[in-house]
């Protein structure tokens, strides 16, 4: 029998839109950040593909954590966990063309240097669940009464 190879590839490519709002006014915005699918998170794609795991990935994370991110990373460098910092359910879609998206608003009542975000596939607090993306970012400075709300948008597509 002849051996066939394939020449179709998959690129998993993860963004990130970041708004910061205090008293209810915009007042930072970042997009389109480009961040890491950790080891881990390539794992469970995978075993999701075939349904060796059923637990999706729905809850995101922020934290305070400044170390760049590695493939190797299995949790945030130092996550939230309260004043309206702990993880939290996202609102999750099938955006269009081959693209998820987890939308997330965090309501702080307190104070934080927000630097990082993740997504999980359990609740909180850590080291709970396994991480499939982890964003490392220019801090956010929140205060009582702030809120930022994450857009994360992971596209699956035929690698060039």
């Amino acid at each position: 029998m002849e051996k066939i190879e394939s020449v179709g590839k998959i690129r998993v490519l993860d963004e990130l839109e970041i708004r910061h709002f205090r008293k209810g006014a915009l007042i930072n915005e970042d997009l389109d950040v480009i961040d890491l699918v950790v080891d881990v998170g390539l794992e469970f794609i995978a075993r999701l593909l075939n349904g060796v795991s059923t637990d999706a990935f729905l809850q995101v994370a922020c934290g305070e954590g400044a170390s760049g991110p590695t493939n190797g990373d299995t949790v945030l460098g130092s996550e939230i966990t309260t004043a309206g910092g702990q993880r939290k359910g996202a609102t999750c879609s099938y955006e269009a063309s081959y693209i998820a998206k987890w939308i997330t608003t965090f309501n702080f009542t307190g104070t934080f240097a927000v630097t990082e975000e993740g997504i999980f596939d359990a609740v909180g607090p850590p080291p709970a669940g396994n991480m499939l993306v982890r964003h490392v970012f220019t801090v956010k400075n929140v205060e009582d009464g702030d809120a930022i709300e994450f857009t994360n948008r992971i596209t699956i597509s035929r690698a060039p």
